[in-house]
């Protein structure tokens, strides 16, 4: 039995001690660029900004088409300097391989081929969405529920989402979903895939790659134009922003003033205060699909039992803004991402939080209530409850063009 072996059909323990020794065989390499994403923070890369708030790319038109795409008739794209990067590697490899360098006829390491690079955030997010309001749906009708307003069903989600971890799992919120190991790195655009194997069989990986006679020049080349290596999945390239020779290309779309955080204002944006508004869409949709048409309701009086037939509430968005305030949906977004965070919060800490917030949103705006609250959820801070170190976690730090922070 080959050592590698190791995919889902494999028994779990004998998975466990394959998938050890794969490991084990990949760090013995050496190389400071080889990074298991998948393990602690790293898994975040490119999805959380420095205080771990979760970010989205928002600047489309900064991709470019990687022209050494495996499909060139439906070219995979990056962002506009990692795809450069991508390009000059892949010319390094062709020069290589005509002058005998490497193997030239190597399944996926002599020509260079993007299977994959970078992919839209909102396909992805609105899948695992339409999962989850088709599933709230499906409960609520199984229970014959009835909601004659809008509050009545914001009361029994909040309830539903108390009562089960599946939330932390498989969140609503697509602030959540971007930080949620259902979210690919891919949505970054630092991504780019050299092939389409699949991460969960080892002895594929070993055969493939790493014991390909031109793997150490496909290491060194990826060290030389600052691209990482995905340990559980080789073919994954991740552009490391901080190394020099990355940094030089995104000079050329940045400025000769780079910097780390120039880089993540020009492309990225807070993932809470781009979702905010559509949360409420969202909400509205799932509340419109259960609304029921009448409820015949019944009550004893003197004269005998009196039945009224009751219309429930109609909305539209400008109605429900209309008829709730705002302070009504922040607190209900604040108690959704409460339940979908990892971090363990007491009644009592919600409670002082939510109450200071919400004077912060009294003497501001929106937009800086949405980024101080996703602060500490996403980051363990000390829950002092004063509003002094509530406005001191915002000082210093560079806005976007939002008023979120960076």
């Amino acid at each position: 039995m080959s050592l590698f072996k190791t995919k889902n059909s494999t028994r779990a323990s004998l998975l466990y001690y394959q998938r050890k020794y794969y490991y084990q065989f990949m760090r013995e390499l050496g190389a400071n660029h080889i990074l298991d994403f998948h393990y602690g923070e790293k898994y975040l890369f490119g999805r959380v900004d420095t205080y771990y708030t979760p970010m989205i790319f928002i600047e489309q038109n900064s991709l470019k088409p990687i022209e050494n795409s495996a499909d060139p008739s439906t070219p995979v794209s990056a962002i506009n300097f990692v795809t450069d990067a991508f390009h000059d590697m892949s010319q390094e490899f062709k020069i290589a391989s005509m002058e005998g360098k490497i193997k030239s006829n190597d399944s996926f390491l002599s020509n260079l081929k993007a299977y994959k690079a970078y992919e839209n955030v909102d396909i992805h997010y609105q899948n695992i969405l339409n999962d989850f309001s088709n599933a709230l749906i499906k409960k609520i009708k199984s229970e014959n529920k009835t909601f004659l307003n809008f509050n009545e069903f914001a009361d029994y989600l909040v309830v539903q989402m108390q009562s089960t971890d599946a939330i932390k799992r498989y969140p609503f919120t697509k602030t959540a979903f971007v930080k949620s190991r259902l979210c690919p790195m891919n949505i970054s655009g630092f991504v780019i895939e050299i092939a389409n194997l699949s991460f969960q069989n080892d002895a594929e990986k070993v055969k493939k790659f790493v014991r390909s006679p031109n793997f150490p020049y496909y290491v060194q080349m990826c060290n030389n134009h600052g691209f990482m290596i995905d340990l559980n999945s080789p073919w994954r390239l991740i552009a490391d922003f901080n190394v020099p020779e990355m940094r030089l290309r995104a000079r050329r779309y940045i400025g000769p003033t780079y910097s780390a955080s120039q880089l993540l204002q020009q492309y990225f944006d807070l993932a809470g205060t781009r979702y905010y508004e559509n949360f409420k869409n969202d909400l509205l949709k799932i509340y419109t699909a259960v609304r029921k048409q009448g409820v015949v309701t019944a009550k004893n009086c003197d004269s005998g039992l009196i039945k009224d037939f009751i219309i429930p509430e109609t909305y539209t968005i400008a109605k429900l803004n209309n008829d709730y305030p705002e302070e009504f949906f922040l607190k209900l977004y604040f108690n959704i991402r409460f339940e979908e965070e990892e971090t363990a919060f007491s009644k009592n800490q919600r409670d002082n939080l939510v109450r200071e917030l919400m004077s912060l949103y009294y003497a501001s705006s929106l937009i800086p209530t949405l980024v101080v609250f996703e602060r500490f959820v996403n980051k363990t801070f000390d829950y002092s409850g004063s509003m002094t170190y509530i406005i001191n976690a915002r000082n210093g730090v560079p806005e976007t063009r939002l008023g979120g922070e960076y």
